[in-house]
Order: structure tokens, then C-alpha cells, then sequence
């Protein structure tokens, strides 16, 4: 074989070997693009699998505020979830419903709000009494207001209705009578001190229905507290003229009982309408409608009258405070008589709120609206079952 012959040999050696790896790289390079192609391909599906579950996520949730609450289980037909009023409730709504109140009673710490309560009702006592005798003095004679204790004295402890005649005492002696200026200015002073015990008690009211924030203006809180202030001096007056119009009767009739129990009755209705009141009106929610205020309202009516004769009875014939606490035992009675009261009206809303939780129809005043836009927590939402 000649020099040329090996040349040439060679040269399409080198030829081939080229060719080969012309034809392998272009093979990887059709091998790295179908990979890319096939990861983007999957990226793009990923991304649209994803989205398309955020649409249906979307759309389930979306479902679930506007939809009308239907029923999740086989047992929500027996728990009244239908009910338009408390009555319709089933027994097994109720036992959820009493075992909420147990676990809110806890979880909100009725306990603690109502000691605060009682101790801004302590302060705004006095307050509160310049500005009943002062309001009386302008249409009656101020010293008569001090009857009102004497007709209230056997269904509160003895210490409280001793320092409740001393107070009214003192400041009917030195209430001026005719209005002008300054008993204007003083009434109105005394209303704004006064009502500083609403304003705790609506928030203590607030913590019932589970509104976390209270967003209404400062000024409209405080008129707001300041009404109810005017309500319970209301209330009081109005509770006096009917426990006298009894009186009246009862002494001229001769059937003393029959009338004494009617008029402590309408008292009673009395205090159930002012509760209603201010659990309809208290909390920053839309207005639930008044049959779902009635039942916490009654709760508390019949449980504050049990409570304030079973702790004057504790308090005459089973506490030492006077021994213990000595010249503070009155103001000690007082505190805990207020703390109690204080209790029994935080948990009659804490029995409100759980019995509109128990149904999924709309609680509140106004046109129908769906479960989820009715600006109302307990309206808003469905209790768990016990």
C-alpha cells in the first residue's frame, strides 16, 4: 500500500469518526430537548392542575357563604338547625346547646368580666343614685324616693338595702330640687359617671356573642350606656309605682298576697323587657330579632331573683362577714351581691348567643340574608353538636 493509499485511509477514518459524533450529539440534543419539552409539558399541566383547584377550592368555598346552611349530617334534622324560634328546638338541640354555654361560661371567663362589672357597678352606684333622687326631685318630693328601699328590702341582703337608704338618704337631704344650671350640669355629670357600668356590661355582653371588636364611634358606646343608665332608673321607678299600686290594693282588698305577687310579677316583666333590651341592643352585631333575646332575658330575671334571695338568706343566717370583715362587711355584701347579679345577666347571654348558634335560619332584624353575610357571629355560624 502506497503513502497516498494510507492518507486517504485516514482521512475517511477522520471522516467517520466526524460523522459519529455529528450524529451523537445531535441525537443528545434531541434527547435534551424532548426532556425539556416533556418538563415544561408537565410543569404546564402541574400549574394547571393547580389552578384548577384553586378555582374549585374557590368556588366550593364561595358555595359554602352563600348557600343556606342544608344539614352536614344525618342527625342535624334532630338538633332543630331549621328552627325559627327557640320552641322548635329538640331535646338534642338543647343538650348541645347547654353544653356550649358550660364550655363558653369557661372560654369567656364569665367569672372575671362580671367581677369587673361589679366593681365599675360599685363605683357608679353613687353616681347613679344622685342622679335617680335628683331626676324624682324634680317632680316630687326627693326624701320620698327613699320608700323605693323599703319596698325592694326582702328581696335583697340586709346590708345592701341598709347602705342603699343611707345613700339616698344623704343625697336626697342635700338635692336642691328646682332645676336650674347646676343640677343640670351635676345630673349630667352623674349619668356620665353612672353609665361607665353599662359600658363594661355591654362589653362583657360583647364577649358573649363571641364579638371579639367592638367598632362602633366612642360618643355612640357611651350614649348608648348612658341610656341604658336612664332605663334602669326607669326600671326602678317604674318597679316602685307598681309595688305601691299593690300595696294600695292589697290594703284595701284585704287578698294581701294575691296582689303582692302580682305586682312583684310585672315587676319582674319589667326587668325581662330592660334585659331584652340590652341583649338585643348591647353587642356591636346586627340586631338579633326579639324572639331570641326572651329566653337569656327570662333566665336571668328568675335566676337573679333566685340568686339575690338565696344569698340574703346565706348572708343572715350562715355568713360572718361582719366578724371577718368588720366596718368593710357592708361594702364586701355589696360587691358580691353585685358580682352575682352581674353573672347571672352575662349568662343569660351567653344562653342567647348558643341558642341562635343551635339553627341556621337568619336571627337577625331585617331582610333574609345567607349564613355567612348577616354580620353577626352567632347568626353567621352553626354550633357544633355536643
Amino acid at each position: 500500500m502506497t503513502v497516498t493509499d494510507t492518507d486517504q485511509a485516514t482521512t475517511d477514518q477522520a471522516t467517520t469518526d466526524q460523522a459519529t459524533t455529528d450524529q451523537a450529539s445531535t441525537d443528545q440534543a434531541s434527547t435534551d430537548q424532548a426532556t425539556t419539552d416533556a418538563a415544561t409539558t408537565d410543569a404546564a399541566t402541574s400549574d394547571q392542575a393547580t389552578t384548577d383547584q384553586a378555582t374549585t377550592d374557590a368556588a366550593t368555598s364561595e358555595t359554602a357563604i352563600e348557600q343556606p346552611y342544608s344539614g352536614h349530617t344525618a342527625g342535624d334534622a334532630d338538633r332543630g338547625r331549621d328552627a325559627d324560634r327557640a320552641s322548635e328546638i329538640p331535646a338534642a338541640g338543647w343538650r348541645d346547646i347547654a353544653v356550649r354555654v358550660k364550655n363558653e361560661f369557661k372560654k369567656d371567663h364569665v367569672t372575671l368580666t362580671s367581677s369587673g362589672v361589679a366593681f365599675f357597678g360599685f363605683l357608679a352606684l353613687v353616681p347613679l343614685i344622685a342622679a335617680g333622687v335628683s331626676i324624682y326631685g324634680l317632680i316630687a318630693d326627693p326624701s320620698q324616693v327613699t320608700r323605693l328601699v323599703d319596698r325592694i328590702d326582702g328581696s335583697i341582703p340586709r346590708e345592701v338595702s341598709a347602705f342603699l337608704e343611707q345613700q339616698l338618704t344623704t343625697v336626697a337631704g342635700s338635692s336642691a330640687g328646682a332645676l336650674g344650671f347646676g343640677v343640670a350640669i351635676g345630673i349630667l355629670v352623674s349619668l356620665w359617671s353612672a353609665s361607665s357600668a353599662f359600658s363594661h356590661l355591654m362589653e362583657a355582653v360583647n364577649i358573649a356573642y363571641d364579638e371579639d371588636t367592638d367598632d362602633r364611634p366612642f360618643w355612640k358606646k357611651r350614649l348608648l350606656a348612658i341610656g341604658f343608665t336612664l332605663g334602669l332608673l326607669a326600671l326602678l321607678a317604674g318597679a316602685a309605682a307598681v309595688l305601691t299600686v299593690a300595696s294600695k290594693l292589697a290594703d284595701s282588698t284585704g287578698v294581701a298576697v294575691v296582689w303582692q305577687l302580682l305586682g312583684w310579677a310585672a315587676v319582674a316583666a319589667l326587668m325581662g323587657l330592660s334585659l331584652a333590651v340590652l341583649y338585643r341592643f348591647g353587642p356591636d352585631r346586627a340586631d338579633p330579632q326579639w324572639r331570641w333575646v326572651s329566653w337569656g332575658a327570662t333566665f336571668a330575671v328568675v335566676g337573679w331573683i333566685a340568686v339575690s334571695l338565696g344569698f340574703r338568706y346565706y348572708v343572715s343566717n350562715f355568713g360572718s362577714y361582719n366578724e371577718t370583715y368588720g366596718s368593710l362587711a357592708t361594702i364586701v355584701v355589696l360587691l358580691m351581691w353585685l358580682y352575682l347579679s352581674a353573672m347571672v345577666v352575662t349568662l343569660g347571654a351567653e344562653i342567647n348567643s348558643e341558642i341562635e348558634h343551635q339553627t341556621a335560619e337568619d336571627t337577625t332584624v331585617g331582610p333574609e340574608e345567607p349564613i355567612g353575610r348577616r354580620d353577626a357571629v352567632m347568626a353567621d355560624t352553626v354550633g357544633e353538636p355536643a
